[in-house]
């Protein structure tokens, strides 16, 4: 009777049996978890329905402009029924700058915000440094009064209208941050950039209606509706977390 040839030995370089054995199931698993992954982001595409569905099907520069557009026509409305009354005696060239200054910061915000999901994502940083740098800039703004006015006690008539503004600019930011929300595809991973866009759109608008050049009360009233909203939403979504 013929003897069975014995297999080949094993080198010493070739995987045993269980681990190809292994990375079999593996790959199995993989791709059984890929298709869970595929039926969930299906189903999930499927219960996408209404007014939010369609903004967010939009393309990235339609959600921008419409995002932009929102913007500019409250800033229209602000300017026209209820713009600052020192406008003839405001210098023309430093109103410009910080009109421009804001709504350049604002695009960035709404840039980052809105950006498409499946392109490479920014260094860690990007988010951080356009957050700090706006807020740099909107306080040099704020600090380097157009003005020779003399020094602001902080009292409770420097801080009754500071509030106010605050409360004015939370109200005109807060939707903002709320159409930034329905027209992103992230969720509150594009969290902060929204509040940045929101505040700096809420600045924006303050500035074409407050008139007080006081350093203080821009500091206190309109620097800090833009910096309460980034707490309020860097709290929200830690808590999310």
């Amino acid at each position: 009777m013929s003897r069975s040839p014995d297999p080949p030995p094993q080198r010493a370089d070739e995987p045993g049996l269980p681990a190809e054995l292994a990375r079999a199931v593996d790959g199995v698993h993989g791709a059984a978890d890929l298709d869970r992954m595929y039926a969930s982001l299906h189903a999930e595409l499927g219960r996408e329905r209404g007014l939010r569905a369609w903004l967010r099907a939009r393309s990235t520069v339609a959600r921008g402009l419409m995002a932009l557009g929102l913007v500019a026509a409250v800033s229209a409305l602000v300017a026209l029924g209820f713009a600052r009354p020192d406008l003839g005696s405001f210098p023309p060239a430093r109103m410009a700058l910080s009109l421009a200054a804001m709504a350049l910061l604002m695009i960035v915000g709404v840039a980052l915000a809105l950006r498409p999901l499946q392109r490479a994502a920014l260094p860690a940083w990007v988010g951080p440094a356009a957050i700090t740098g706006s807020l740099a800039v909107l306080a040099g703004l704020y600090l380097v009064s157009p003005f020779d006015l003399p020094r602001a006690a902080f009292d409770a008539a420097t801080l009754r209208p500071a509030l106010v503004c605050m409360a004015i600019g939370l109200l005109l930011g807060v939707p903002v941050y709320g159409a930034l929300l329905l027209l992103d595809r992230g969720g509150s991973r594009q969290a902060l950039p929204m509040a940045m866009a929101a505040g700096l759109a809420a600045n924006l608008e303050l500035h074409i209606h407050c008139p007080s050049a006081d350093p203080l009360h821009l500091m206190l009233g309109h620097f800090g509706a833009a910096v309460l909203l980034l707490l309020a939403t860097a709290l929200w979504v830690r808590a999310g977390r």
